[in-house]
């Protein structure tokens, strides 16, 4: 799982780390930066990837712009670069993006920062070393020890970077619409599941004919008390108090938005990382609490890791934070404009009569501040 993430200079971010946990929710009012924080995650999986160009990025879930746009306005004099250090499957690694001086709006990555080497890597290293040194090393031409080190260095960073950091480099932002959700039957650019709701009728097809995870989809729909099935050839939705069943256009917008994001988590082919946003959006708070509840659920039993940005702390009755694999940071602006993440731990069990909602806790910390951060 990532485990820490921290970025420099990018939109609305001056300097902001994060310690994600299995489900991670971005609490705060709109335009603080929370879409931003998403963006620069998924940026980073791009830059890993080597996949910077524009229509890579906006496939992904990210707004592209201009890089002079991309960058924070923020940055002190020359300081253009946007940096990153992160932690994933317990490698970390630290780079920073830069715009080349050879094409314009073309973003180029340098890698700055390796964390310890594993065993394999190490022993890989030593006898990549001693190969090249016998091919490159020459009576006419040397090249210095440091040299030769930086050169395998990074290209063993490559290697290794590609397997370590694959969920990292396929994270997509998911923000479903209404339109492309009753649009089903139709196949977006990302398969099986379009950023916006493209191709969900194809991905409940294939999770239907499978009896697990059919029997998962199924139990997981029954938030909604007229729900008695989904399956048939068409596709259809059986209402328990209907005699016929409907297409799945013909369903009403949350249910829609339920389908798509309990699809996305079950399904075998989606990503293992990835970020809903807006979550809540389209739901009525009771739903959208329970609908958090159960993707949590969903996501540990099939290992899963979501960043879930959101605006209701209603929404907050569906997350345990005395589980460590359920975290909230708080979003705002500060009164320099810079975004920021404060992450909210849970209050005492112990000596409290009741157990405080988590929406009380989000009020408590507008008022207030937060009691604890890290």
């Amino acid at each position: 799982m990532l485990t820490e993430f921290q970025v420099k200079n990018f939109k609305s971010i001056r300097d902001l780390r994060i310690e994600p946990g299995r489900v991670t929710v971005l609490l705060g009012d709109n335009g603080v930066g929370k879409s931003n924080l998403l963006e620069a995650v998924s940026f980073a999986g791009a830059a890993l990837a080597d996949k910077l160009d524009h229509e890579f990025l906006a496939s992904r879930g990210l707004r592209t712009a201009e890089p002079r746009f991309m960058r924070s306005a923020f940055a002190v004099d020359g300081d253009t670069r946007i940096d990153f250090r992160l932690t994933q499957a317990g490698e970390r690694v630290g780079f920073h993006v830069e715009t080349s001086a050879s094409r314009r709006g073309f973003w180029k990555k340098v890698l700055t920062e390796r964390g310890i080497r594993s065993p394999k890597e190490t022993l890989l290293l030593d006898s990549f070393r001693a190969a090249f040194t016998s091919v490159i090393q020459g009576d006419d031409e040397r090249v210095s020890d440091d040299e030769l080190a930086a050169f395998v260095d990074g290209r063993l960073a490559q290697m290794f970077l590609l397997d370590n950091f694959d969920p990292l480099k396929s994270f997509l932002i998911y923000a479903p619409e209404r339109r492309a959700l009753r649009r089903c039957e139709q196949d977006g650019q990302i398969l099986p599941l379009g950023v916006r709701g493209e191709g969900l009728g194809a991905l409940l097809e294939t999770l239907v004919a499978d009896p697990e995870r059919s029997a998962e989809l199924r139990d997981a729909l029954r938030l909604f008390d007229w729900f008695e099935d989904l399956g048939g050839e068409p596709l259809r939705i059986r209402d328990r108090h209907l005699a016929e069943g409907f297409a799945l256009r013909s369903a009403s917008d949350g249910f829609l938005l339920l389908l798509f994001y309990f699809a996305l988590v079950i399904s075998p082919d989606t990503p293992k990382l990835f970020a809903i946003d807006d979550l809540g959006a389209g739901l009525d708070p009771k739903l959208g609490a329970e609908a958090l509840r159960r993707l949590v659920l969903l996501a540990a039993r099939h290992g899963k890791q979501i960043l879930v940005a959101a605006r209701d702390p209603a929404l907050l009755a569906g997350l345990d934070l005395h589980d460590p694999d359920q975290r909230l940071y708080t979003v705002r602006r500060d009164d320099r404009g810079h975004t920021e993440a404060e992450r909210v731990l849970a209050p005492p069990a112990a000596g409290e009569e009741r157990q405080s909602e988590l929406s009380e806790v989000f009020n408590r910390v507008l008022l207030e501040g937060p009691t604890s951060t890290s």
